[in-house]
């Protein structure tokens, strides 16, 4: 089923992409190594994300700018690991400026909701 939905992980390179990958998401995000596994099943494109540009920028947008809580950001990706693929500039950025500008939410507000309800 994840080769269906995601053939260019048959190319990926085990070392030097899939396990910075998986070992990022279960020793920094805090997702236990046996629901990875879902997570991937969920949203396998997130393996050919780059982590250095598109995962590990994401995660700091959803801590620092949205104000995701840390605790609900474990959960967060879980429920939704297509998050990780959005693009901070085009996508998550403006829905923020929505939720505070437009909705007069505050960051922390804004950021809880986030976490909570993606």
């Amino acid at each position: 089923r994840i080769i269906g939905a995601f053939p260019q992980l048959l190319t990926l390179n085990l070392a030097a992409n899939l396990i910075p990958k998986l070992r990022y998401l279960s020793e920094e995000i805090g997702i236990e190594e046996n629901n990875l596994g879902n997570v991937i099943m969920r949203h396998p494109q997130i393996l050919g994300l780059s982590l250095a540009l598109n995962i590990r920028p994401t995660v700091d947008f959803l801590l620092n700018d949205a104000l995701v809580p840390v605790t609900s950001l474990k959960r967060l990706i879980e429920e939704y690991p297509s998050i990780l693929s959005l693009s901070i500039k085009a996508n998550l950025r403006l829905k923020l400026a929505y939720l505070c500008d437009s909705l007069g939410m505050l960051p922390q507000e804004a950021g809880k909701a986030i976490g909570s309800n993606p």
